[in-house]
């Protein structure tokens, strides 16, 4: 099931952290990285997070979480998905519930991150940049126009 999460809440916000502490975990390793800034995210910044927080829960455990901050480009700060349930469509069911047809999305992900860039760019996001952070990590940006009207 699919809700709206009540980030402000201080056992959900450590429940979404600890979720994308785990999810990012595995995302260190796959870029092959010994520092990834995500891992140094605080409860705080979930806790004063001005986004809106979707995830999914099955047997009353939260596995996915989709954060989306709101604005004229909507920006998708987190996908994430607990690592023992990868490749069971959680993900792809957080952006069909999350994603309009009548916005403009935006995505930040590392280059080497296929999976997530091959998920993307299946909802019609198109790579637009990359760029280099930390030195070694490269990262792309792939926005999801509004479709014009006729």
């Amino acid at each position: 099931m699919i809700l709206t999460l009540t980030h402000t809440n201080h056992d959900v916000a450590q429940s979404i952290l600890e979720l994308s502490y785990a999810a990012y975990q595995q995302e260190a390793s796959l870029l092959k990285l010994s520092h990834f800034p995500p891992l140094s995210e605080t409860i705080d910044s979930i806790l004063n997070a001005h986004s809106v927080f979707h995830g999914m829960e099955q047997n009353d455990q939260l596995v996915g979480v989709i954060e989306l901050e709101q604005g004229n480009i909507y920006q998708v700060n987190r996908l994430v998905v607990h690592p023992e349930y990868f490749r069971q469509g959680i993900g792809r069911s957080l952006l069909t519930h999350s994603l309009s047809n009548t916005n403009t999305y935006q995505v930040t992900t590392a280059i080497a991150n296929t999976p997530a860039i091959n998920l993307y760019e299946s909802f019609g996001f198109v790579q637009q940049c990359t760029f280099m952070v930390e030195g070694s990590l490269e990262l792309c940006t792939l926005v999801r126009f509004v479709p014009t009207k006729a």
